[in-house]
């Protein structure tokens, strides 16, 4: 008699428990992978940002082994900066290497080969690699059956280095490459 036989409408108490866990173990799976693509993410970015670094450097090993030496033009280089004549395209080129500090990019020039001095401004100049907090040039000499590694290489020398080392460094990374010259003499 006191029964009310009238169907409440609603969840109970054990159906909004089981549908709370349920919505936890999803809310956590999707977490997870959310924080694992991230953590590939970069991974996948510092991979990417090397191999920037290692093609510049490997295209930068390929020009300079292809270095040449004429006595009016010379190979001549600095701690931040090298000039030498290579080959583009079948055709020789004067090639030059330089870094801006305050941009911390390496840019690259490269001007064609031409009989007049008021040609030697233009070419093509374009900015390699940035964010690079170090970029060092060093030249290997061999005289008299000695090895040297000198901080900057003149015209006057009258002859191509017979090896470049270059240091680079970008974040906590740093990188090494040397080149030996074959014209090297």
């Amino acid at each position: 008699m006191f029964f009310n036989k009238k169907k409440v409408k609603g969840f109970t108490l054990l159906e909004l428990i089981i549908s709370s866990l349920i919505f936890s173990i999803l809310a956590v799976g999707l977490g997870a992978t959310f924080f694992s693509g991230m953590r590939a993410w970069g991974v996948v970015k510092q991979y990417a940002s090397d191999s920037d670094i290692l093609f510049s450097l490997e295209s930068f090993a390929r020009e300079l082994r292809q270095s040449m030496y004429q006595e009016d033009l010379g190979f001549e280089g600095s701690l931040s900066e090298i000039t030498f004549l290579s080959v583009k395209n079948d055709r020789p080129v004067i090639m030059n290497y330089s870094f801006d500090k305050t941009k911390k990019c390496i840019k690259k020039k490269t001007r064609s080969l031409k009989e007049s001095d008021e040609d030697k401004e233009d070419g093509e100049e374009k900015n390699i690699l940035c964010g690079i907090e170090k970029y060092e040039l060093y030249y290997l000499i061999i005289e008299q059956k000695k090895a040297q590694w000198l901080k900057e290489w003149k015209i006057e020398n009258n002859r191509v280095p017979c090896a470049v080392k270059v240091t680079l460094a970008k974040g906590t990374k740093e990188f090494l490459k040397t080149v030996f010259i074959p014209v090297c003499r």
